[in-house]
């Protein structure tokens, strides 16, 4: 496969160039080769943009639960333990 420029990887993989931009200068995945100014992109570097791709996917539906802790109390809740179940005699 021949080097295409940074718009058409950004087409082609669905994504920025804004993106493929951060990503370089973040080190994840740098371009083959600079040509008159554009930076060029080779299939490996689609395929691990695909992959970065697949994995923000995973993170934004990931939603962190907080720490366990004691539930905000209803009001007319009784304190935990302070009576027995009915099924406990």
């Amino acid at each position: 496969m021949d080097l295409i420029p940074i718009g058409r990887a950004a087409a082609r993989l669905g994504m920025s160039t804004s993106a493929l931009r951060y990503y370089d200068e973040r080190k994840l995945v740098c371009p083959s080769a600079r040509l008159a100014g554009k930076q060029m992109y080779g299939a490996e570097q689609l395929r691990r943009l695909a992959f970065i791709k697949s994995c923000t996917g995973w993170a934004c539906r990931y939603r962190p639960q907080p720490p366990f802790s004691t539930p905000p109390a209803r009001s007319g809740a009784r304190p935990f333990g302070s009576r027995s179940p009915s099924w406990i005699k």
